[in-house]
């Protein structure tokens, strides 16, 4: 988290979710359900970006 600046996930910027997102899912795989979870993020937007 020291990238982002936070070590709090659900105060970082909506931009900085998105990269962060976008690192977990292509890296290591991680699926929407868990992305959703993790960055309390509408499932929507995250099937959009990914």
């Amino acid at each position: 988290m020291e990238q982002f600046g936070s070590n709090d996930l659900v105060t970082l910027p909506a931009n900085q979710k998105i990269d962060l997102a976008k690192h977990l899912h292509f890296n290591y795989n991680a699926s929407d359900k868990q992305l959703q979870r993790l960055l309390k993020m509408d499932l929507e937007i995250l099937r959009a970006i990914l």
